[in-house]
C-alpha cells in the first residue's frame, strides 16, 4: 500500500470566494470554463458552484445575453450600470403612448357583423 499525502489543512475539495475574485480580473469577460481554468488545481464543481454564489451575491456580474453565458467581475458604478441596462427596459416609442381612436366604433363593426353571421 502507498503512503497518501495528506494535508490537515483546507480540503482540495472547497474553493473561497476570494480565492475566485482574485484569480478573475475586473472588467475582463470569462465564460464558465475560462473561470474554472484560473483555478486549475481545484474540482471545477467546486469553483463553478462559488461562482454562482457570487453572482447570487452580486459580486460577479453574469450577462445571459450572449452565448455562451459570460461572467464579469465588476465593482461600484460598472456594476450599478450593468444592472441598470439589464433591467431597464428602452424608451417607449411615441405611437404606443397614443389613445385608441375608433377603437369603440370598430368593436361595434364587429359585433353587428357577428350578429348578422349569426341570425
Amino acid at each position: 500500500m502507498k503512503n497518501i499525502a495528506f494535508s490537515k489543512g483546507r480540503l482540495p475539495q472547497t474553493v473561497t470566494q476570494q480565492e475566485v475574485i482574485d484569480a478573475m480580473k475586473q472588467g475582463t469577460e470569462y465564460t464558465q470554463e475560462e473561470v474554472c481554468e484560473l483555478l486549475p488545481d481545484r474540482p471545477r464543481s467546486a469553483v463553478r458552484d462559488t461562482l454562482h454564489t457570487l453572482v447570487q451575491r452580486g459580486i460577479v456580474w453574469r450577462a445571459t445575453s450572449r452565448s455562451p453565458i459570460k461572467f464579469m467581475l465588476l465593482e461600484g458604478g460598472r456594476l450599478e450600470n450593468a444592472i441598470e441596462r439589464a433591467t431597464t427596459r428602452g424608451a417607449t416609442p411615441e405611437w404606443m403612448k397614443r389613445d385608441l381612436k375608433g377603437y369603440d366604433s370598430a368593436n361595434r363593426t364587429f359585433r353587428d357583423l357577428c350578429m348578422l353571421v349569426r341570425k
